[in-house]
């Protein structure tokens, strides 16, 4: 196993309202910024610029830490395959505005950790262009770093990787 049973969950509320990510994830690291985020990098522009997510049904959002290094493909396997790995932008906010300044929470905020998410770049179409997401703090605010599918790089030990519970959706 590279993952622990869960370490943290969270009830993610119901949502009415299309999500438009370029309107939400965005760099702002002001003192009263709703969420202090200082880069968002990688493929963020070109894969999620325009994207729009339906409104959701509640659901449980667990979290499990890596215990070794580890790739996509076998995070994603271990997580039971691509539908079952899948996240949402809506998720990654929710997570962050509960931690806008970096506080103890549900995100690991730990030595500059990764939290990484699995989210498509099209949900009429999920089990494509699924990309890993990662979420790191530093001094200045949530550090967003989006990489291409299937990318070979390793995540390292005490990562945290978060899943939807299995009836959410």
């Amino acid at each position: 196993m590279i993952l622990t049973n869960p370490v943290v969950s969270v009830n993610i509320p119901a949502t009415t309202e299309e999500f438009v990510v370029a309107d939400k994830i965005v760099v702002n690291t002001s003192e009263n910024a709703e969420v202090r985020i200082f880069r968002i990098g990688g493929k963020f522009k070109d894969s999620f610029g325009n994207k729009k997510e339906q409104p959701m049904a509640a659901h449980m959002l667990y979290g499990q830490d890596l215990t070794q290094r580890s790739t996509d493909g076998l995070l994603i396997g271990e997580l039971g395959g691509k539908e079952k790995a899948i996240t949402s932008w809506a998720e990654v906010h929710t997570l962050i505005k509960a931690q806008p300044h970096s506080s103890q929470g549900l995100l690991n905020v730990q030595n500059f950790s990764s939290n990484i998410f699995f989210i498509p770049e099209d949900d009429s179409r999920p089990q494509e262009n699924v990309h890993p997401v990662a979420l790191r703090y530093g001094s200045s605010g949530w550090d967003i770093m989006v990489y291409m599918p299937n990318s070979t790089g390793e995540w390292l030990i005490g990562g945290r990787v978060f899943k939807r519970a299995a009836d959410a959706r």
